[in-house]
């Protein structure tokens, strides 16, 4: 039945290539039409991608009558939904750096930042849960535009949702600034900055990809200006895999789009929606005991946990914001953003072995209003937000109805004491459900000279629990008394080196306590995933050691790459093993621009190797992990052969991923992809 529905959603697809492909070409067959004039000749385009020229002052005499609007000049902020436009750029990944990774989802592209560890499932819309520096995933806040996205239902935000074709950048936030910028970031916090486009002819890109058990990804977009003042852009993301095991099979549909409209010359509105629905196969890994491991690769002999589990997600994203650039540094944006977010969770599980039928509608929505500014006071730079939000849970069997108004506010204040040295101060304070959650810290940077720079800080933060933590009622999951309030305590130092045409190297240390810990352990829960036992530990205290490098030699050789050491210790002194001591990735590639510079290429060797833990199990139901007591995972590594290609406007790669076919785990207990080819292209026409 879902291969008859997956290949009519192939030629729904075809046609709607086709239709975007057949909208170019018309495009392209109209007369060119004059641009208007402009009191600049190289400012041609009416919204340009540059920031603000703030040389031109314009003096207001009322005798004068008003230009006409082909001669106003139309700013467009630059990264409006950026955090910081200060961020170190190895924190960044920009869009150009996600097409030469060809990743296929954002969780792959955070996961290979230093520090962050993700538990890659062996089937894409498979939850993938990331760790940052030793915090579970529910210590990390995922912002979008700096927004929250994660649903109170759960906790948790699954970047598999969001396409990246949205995204301009994705910034990543490990260090003693993350628990500044959102709820629940007191380990990390990502944010996705999306696209802010324009383009004065109708501008479309189409990506396409395939790969193994029927994988199948297609995302098209289009933008163009409509008048000097509005823009409107909108786009289509699927993606279709029949899964590697029984009961992993995953649809997604995407659906988005944007309109911007110039209230004034530096003042825009911006409104746009991102809809999601999905359909996903929770099969929860495979069941160890009654498998082993030679069968455990084997996708007609595995047995996974259950056979028929699933979940179906329906979710809205609206967002209206304003975007003012009244002051000289066209970087210090006002931000007003209104947002509201709905999620529908379907959970089935309609067991035959004996276990009970599982029925779940988890019904959440959250809706807020932010305000951000940020000013160039002399040697000072100051930051600051206010934030208030209502989450709710509309209706769910295991949580009942929840409603409470959060408000937050920070600010910090960066001074660059001389040109070589900077110093930061910032602070948090949250009020939710009646507790004050706070949070301050510092930072310092220095310039040593001879592109060396040392980077270092220290903060104390709060997590507070969620709302799945709180009050989940169900056989899932049994708590150990009251869930109470997580202390972060976060201390970095670190050196970078950057040579100009050669590369950067960056090396960081940091040490972790977490006091008061929210942990979970396993118990004999209902059939057939794993229950959850929730507690409040003592202590727990984790280093890790980051290094990141990429280096061109030779004019066409170039070597990058990320590694990881963590070290983690409870209360007691004990090791703890639930996290590999040491993970990294990189590779060695062919890299350059070829014949007279119409191709760029990069071809050459990745690799990827993770020491051995015990790592978590998941439980679907609940969406928690509990720690893996069934057997340890060994050592793994795999080996991709990878060329990439940028030829005029497309990018076309082709991966050859795990050439050796290595038989390992990369989480309790789902088998690293097999040996397979992925092939994919993205496209962009420009009239």
């Amino acid at each position: 039945m879902r291969r008859t529905h997956h290949i009519v959603i192939r030629w729904k697809l075809v046609i709607v290539i086709a239709g975007c492909i057949a909208f170019t070409l018309h495009a392209q067959n109209r007369l060119p039409q004059k641009p208007p004039v402009q009191p600049n000749a190289a400012k041609a385009d009416s919204i340009k991608h540059e920031v603000a020229d703030t040389t031109r002052h314009v003096v207001a005499d009322s005798t004068r009558r008003a230009l006409p609007d082909s001669l106003i000049h139309y700013f467009l902020p630059s990264l409006p939904g950026s955090l910081n436009h200060r961020l170190d750029s190895l924190d960044v990944v920009t869009r150009i750096a996600m097409e030469w990774r060809s990743a296929r989802t954002l969780n792959q592209v955070v996961s290979s930042q230093p520090g962050v560890f993700g538990s890659e499932p062996s089937s894409v819309g498979q939850y993938f849960p990331l760790t940052m520096r030793g915090a579970g995933w529910r210590s990390n806040a995922v912002l979008v535009d700096g927004r929250p996205v994660a649903d109170p239902a759960s906790g948790i935000y699954n970047l598999s949702l969001f396409p990246m074709e949205q995204a301009e950048r994705v910034e990543v936030i490990t260090g003693p600034r993350s628990f500044l910028y959102g709820t629940g970031g007191a380990g990390g916090t990502l944010n996705i900055v999306t696209k802010t486009d324009a383009h004065r002819i109708p501008f479309t890109k189409i990506r396409y990809e395939e790969a193994i058990y029927n994988h199948t990804y297609s995302d098209g977009s289009f933008n163009q200006n409509l008048t000097r003042r509005s823009n409107l852009s909108f786009g289509y993301q699927y993606i279709g895999t029949d899964g590697r095991f029984l009961d992993s099979p995953h649809e997604q549909w995407n659906v988005r789009g944007a309109v911007r409209y110039h209230l004034l010359p530096k003042v825009s509105v911006i409104l746009s929606e991102l809809y999601a629905q999905t359909q996903t196969g929770l099969y929860g890994g495979i069941n160890y005991p009654a498998t082993g491991f030679q069968l455990a690769f084997d996708r007609r002999s595995a047995r996974g946990y259950s056979t028929v589990a699933y979940e179906k997600l329906t979710r809205h994203d609206l967002d209206l914001r304003f975007i003012g650039m009244f002051l000289p540094d066209s970087t210090d944006l006002s931000t007003l953003a209104v947002y509201y977010s709905s999620n529908l969770r379907e959970y089935r599980d309609e067991e035959s072995n004996g276990s009970p039928y599982v029925q779940q509608d988890q019904r959440s929505s959250w809706y807020g209003l932010r305000a951000q500014q940020s000013a160039s006071l002399g040697m000072h730079h100051i930051s600051a937000c206010v934030n208030v939000e209502v989450r709710q849970v509309e209706g769910s069997p295991t949580l009942g109805r929840l409603q409470h108004p959060s408000f937050s506010v920070w600010a910090m204040d960066e001074a660059a004491v001389t040109q070589n040295l900077h110093v930061a101060a910032y602070g948090r304070s949250e009020i939710f459900r009646a507790e004050q959650i706070a949070g301050f810290g510092a930072d310092i940077w220095a310039n040593l000279g001879g592109g060396l720079s040392l980077r270092g800080g220290a903060s104390l933060a709060q997590r507070a629990p969620t709302y799945p933590e709180l009050f989940w009622t169900d056989s899932s999951l049994v708590r150990d008394g009251t869930i109470t309030t997580e202390k972060h305590q976060l201390v970095e130092a670190g050196l970078a080196w950057v040579g100009p045409d050669i590369g950067n190297v960056r090396l960081m240390l940091a040490h972790r306590t977490i006091t008061n810990p929210i942990l979970t352990s396993p118990y004999a829960g209902s059939a057939p995933f794993p229950g959850v036992r929730l507690f409040n530990g003592d202590q727990i205290k984790t280093l890790t050691a980051e290094l990141s490098m990429e280096f061109h030699l030779f004019r066409y050789i170039m070597i990058e790459g990320t590694g990881t050491y963590l070290l983690r210790h409870d209360a007691s002194g004990s090791t703890l093993d639930d996290y590999p001591a040491f993970w990294g990735e990189g590779g060695i590639y062919l890299a350059g621009t070829f014949f007279s510079d119409n191709l760029d290429l990069k071809v050459g060797v990745h690799g990827r190797v993770t020491t051995g833990y015990s790592g978590y199990v998941f439980s679907p139901p609940s969406l928690f992990m509990v720690p893996n007591t069934i057997a340890s995972l060994g050592m793994g590594s795999t080996l991709d052969l990878a060329a990439i290609a940028h030829v005029g406007s497309a990018y076309v790669h082709i991966i050859w991923e795990n050439v050796t076919n290595t038989m390992y785990f990369t989480s309790p207990f789902t088998p690293a992809l097999d040996r397979a080819v992925r092939f994919g292209i993205s496209w962009e026409f420009l009239n």
